[in-house]
């Protein structure tokens, strides 16, 4: 396993006293403030990496499917304002998901860590997409080139 700890939470030590570094700065960006949130991930760590950063942007509700199925039963419940949609979801792609959202206009964000967003690039051209390991940075550059508007 491979562990990424932010920069923000790692102490320099110097003369035996523990200083914490700053955090860092980047330009504000503002950002849609997505209410009701759909994670389509089958690995459930991650998921609920994504969860977490997602709620910190500020939505009130994140939902988790580990599978086509799972998100496709979701989608037929709830109405989503976002998805994060991971590429690889084992013995299948979350193609189905992503042409569903399409249709439903609803914005969404491709994840892969395999590169395997080949096979459908030319089909979602213009979706962001994050390679993982994300983190919070990642997803908030993704969602910025929606130009939704202002919180």
């Amino acid at each position: 396993a491979t562990f990424t700890v932010p920069g923000t939470n790692v102490a320099s030590f110097s003369d035996g006293a523990a200083q914490h570094l700053p955090p860092e700065t980047a330009p504000e960006t503002r950002l849609p403030v997505f209410e009701r949130v759909l994670v389509v991930e089958d690995n459930m760590i991650i998921a609920l990496d994504a969860e977490m950063i997602m709620s910190d942007l500020g939505s009130a509700q994140v939902d988790i499917a580990a599978s086509v199925g799972q998100a496709q039963d979701l989608l037929q419940l709830h109405q989503y304002d976002f998805a994060l949609l991971d590429v690889n979801l084992g013995d299948q792609t979350s193609e189905k998901i992503a042409d569903i959202l399409v249709e439903r206009s609803q914005p969404f964000v491709f994840a892969t860590g395999y590169g395997e967003l080949r096979e459908l690039e030319g089909k979602y051209k213009d979706v962001p997409v994050v390679q993982k390991p994300y983190e919070k940075d990642d997803l908030v550059e993704a969602i910025a080139t929606f130009g939704l508007g202002e919180n």
